[in-house]
């Protein structure tokens, strides 16, 4: 055999062996069950008018705006079942709102409160063993709202409240390969609950609170 000819076989095998030890890799990677993520979010919640009671003189805008505040999420997500096109997760997001502004010009609602997501749920990743899978979920659970004691112009002190509301989730996302098993995620989840009590009657009963972002994940 020419020298070339030896050249190439040697060539040829080292890359057959790349190739299997990496299939071998993204093998041990992807067959892992459980994953943890922490994602750094905003909220974007849509403001919402006020029915009652009516503005004092002088004030002529008898609604509630939020403002777009930082969410803080965690996820542990254990896998059931996985083909070359689907992957399904049992997934437990948990959402954190520690300071979400609320804008008004009538002084009874609060000037911030605080809310907490749980929301169980089922994950469908698509292309689950390649380097980009985008992914829906689904889900629901609870959720927890706790109002400031002041109102939204530091004047009238008003009665912090809490208030606990049934939570359905709806999310799309994007999982990118980074290292071994690491991963970054980007998405949009929608956690559609009851509105917190905010000491007015409100135009609506349920609000949707769109929340989106991303993070990293971890697969074990």
């Amino acid at each position: 055999m020419s020298r070339k000819g030896q050249l190439f076989v040697i060539i040829s095998i080292l890359v057959l062996a790349l190739a299997s030890a990496a299939a071998q890799e993204d093998s041990s990677v992807w067959d892992k069950k459980n994953e943890i993520a922490g994602l750094v979010e905003r909220d974007f919640a849509s403001g919402h008018a006020i029915t009652s009671p009516t503005l004092p003189p002088g004030f002529t805008d008898n609604r509630v705006n939020i403002g777009r505040g930082l969410a803080f999420q965690g996820n542990y997500g254990r896998r059931l079942h996985t083909t070359d096109l689907l992957g399904f997760t049992v997934e437990v997001p948990v959402v954190y709102l520690p300071d979400q502004d609320l804008l008004s010009s009538n002084d009874l609602v609060p000037a911030d409160y605080k809310a907490l997501f749980v929301t169980p749920g089922v994950r469908v990743n698509l292309f689950p063993n390649t380097l980009l899978s985008p992914w829906g979920s689904v889900g629901g659970g609870l959720g927890h709202f706790t109002t400031s004691k002041n109102g939204v112009f530091n004047v009238l002190k008003v009665p912090g409240k809490s208030t606990s509301t049934g939570v359905f989730e709806f999310g799309v996302g994007l999982d990118v390969k980074i290292w071994r098993s690491l991963k970054f995620r980007g998405e949009v989840r929608d956690f559609y609950s009851g509105v917190p009590d905010l000491n007015v009657v409100q135009g609506r009963t349920r609000m949707h609170n769109f929340i989106g972002g991303g993070g990293v994940v971890w697969m074990f």
